[in-house]
């Protein structure tokens, strides 16, 4: 969903190494999420896994000399949204653990197309097809157009892929992950 844009973003501006470590930090989130919202409980390990988790990602990936076209702004974008891939997707796993987890994998599978349809006929509205193959808004009537339209779509990508999470999930067998799939 949104996590699918921030993933984008976060590999063109910085350097693919430093976008995937960040973006794998997405089960130190869960778990930070699950704590804070959930009040699961940590004991002494977790505490110990996360914070060499946070000081490995810190050492590891040079964080303020990261971007790709050498700019402070680009790579504090680039991070921003490698983090946003991660907490995206931590949200989507707290969601589906607590509140989906009874359902079929077929009613999940049915929304998860569902919400992908909808991701797609927004897109399909906001933008056409230029002759290059580039897709270019339509002319703005606001200066802040183009931000909620990203925005709206990153809501309803949010959602599907919380659906296809929990799809996946559910799944007994490898029919249903294919079904889920459909949707790319």
């Amino acid at each position: 969903g949104a996590s699918c844009m921030c993933s984008f973003q976060a590999v063109t501006v910085l350097d693919l190494a430093v976008a995937n470590t960040l973006m794998f930090t997405m089960p130190l989130w869960t778990a930070s999420l699950a704590f804070l919202i959930l009040g699961r409980s940590w004991d002494r390990f977790d505490l110990i896994m996360a914070t060499t988790c946070l000081g490995g990602v810190t050492l590891s990936s040079n964080l303020w000399e990261t971007s790709q076209t050498g700019t402070v702004d680009d790579s504090v974008l680039g991070i921003l949204c490698a983090l946003g891939f991660a907490i995206s997707n931590a949200i989507a796993a707290v969601i589906v653990n607590t509140h989906l987890r009874g359902e079929s994998a077929v009613y999940m599978t049915f929304l998860s197309m569902l919400c992908a349809l909808l991701m797609a006929i927004v897109a399909m509205e906001l933008a056409h097809e230029t002759d290059l193959g580039i897709f270019v808004y339509f002319s703005k009537p606001h200066p802040w157009y183009e931000d909620l339209c990203l925005s709206l779509t990153g809501l309803l990508m949010v959602f599907q892929q919380g659906f296809r999470n929990h799809g996946l999930a559910v799944a007994a067998d490898s029919s249903v992950t294919t079904v889920l799939y459909i949707e790319v």
